[in-house]
């Protein structure tokens, strides 16, 4: 499966955390993960697609779609996030009844919730289940869109085609994608149970802390961009009862904002 990742710099650091923590997060992965380039080309490898595309940010997605069918199914993953913890058992049912054709009703399937998802604002309550049990609620919009998801080319595509040719900024896209309708003929769906737990990798231009750390933990190259030690930006909720220490940090950091205002 094409795992389509939107990045839009020849300084692959994020994108490689990012692919790094799937490695270790789900080794057995299915994915290929396509990355646009405009002048600094990788090394192809069973795992990585190299692909030239524009420099703009509609023009590097429809690049990277360019000569795939509308109803296959990708992996949209964004540099700009990263997986802290997944649900692999949970989340490979889902890509099983993907792959094998059981998941004809939707378009997209998303497993990550954000808190926003509890509102019946952001889901219907049609409701849909697959063979091996797992309920998925019908998304009302895009909402969400950015998070890492399975998806039929033609979701992705159809929304930049109605994106402007050129996007000043990439947070510019937040407010364009709630402006766009999804077709009618489109079925976005998220799972009732939240199966991952993500981090952001920079905010406002910056590296987050919690990439920062991940990265040094890691051992891997830290890019050469400013680095917000204080800002711990995270998707969702752990997975587990163990809630690491950079998660607790972002709590704490966002409770002393508020008694400041």
């Amino acid at each position: 499966m094409k795992a389509i990742v939107l990045t839009h710099d020849d300084n692959r650091s994020v994108t490689h955390h990012m692919i790094e923590c799937y490695l270790y997060k789900w080794p057995a992965n299915p994915f290929v993960f396509r990355i646009p380039f405009q002048e600094l080309e990788g090394k192809n490898l069973p795992n990585l697609e190299f692909i030239r595309t524009p420099k703009s940010i509609k023009k590097t997605v429809l690049g990277l779609l360019e000569d795939l069918d509308d109803d296959e199914w990708i992996y949209w993953c964004i540099d700009d996030k990263y997986p802290e913890q997944l649900n692999t058992e949970r989340i490979i049912d889902i890509y099983k009844n993907i792959n094998e054709n059981h998941m004809d009703a939707a378009d997209a399937v998303l497993f990550c919730l954000k808190k926003d998802f509890l509102k019946s604002k952001v889901y219907s309550d049609q409701i849909i289940s697959d063979k091996a049990g797992n309920i998925y609620y019908k998304r009302k919009g895009y909402a969400n869109f950015w998070l890492h998801q399975f998806a039929k080319v033609k979701v992705i595509r159809n929304a930049f085609e109605r994106f402007p040719d050129e996007i000043p900024n990439a947070k510019l896209m937040d407010t364009l994608i709630k402006n766009i309708q999804v077709p009618i003929n489109q079925n976005l769906y998220c799972t009732a149970e939240s199966l991952a737990y993500f981090g952001e990798s920079t905010s406002e231009g910056a590296l987050t802390a919690n990439c920062f750390e991940s990265m040094k933990k890691m051992n891997l190259p830290i890019p050469d961009i400013k680095i917000n030690k204080r800002q711990y930006y995270f998707i969702g909720t752990p997975l587990t009862n163990h809630f690491s220490l950079p998660y607790l940090k972002q709590k704490i950091i966002r409770f002393i904002r508020n008694l400041k205002k």
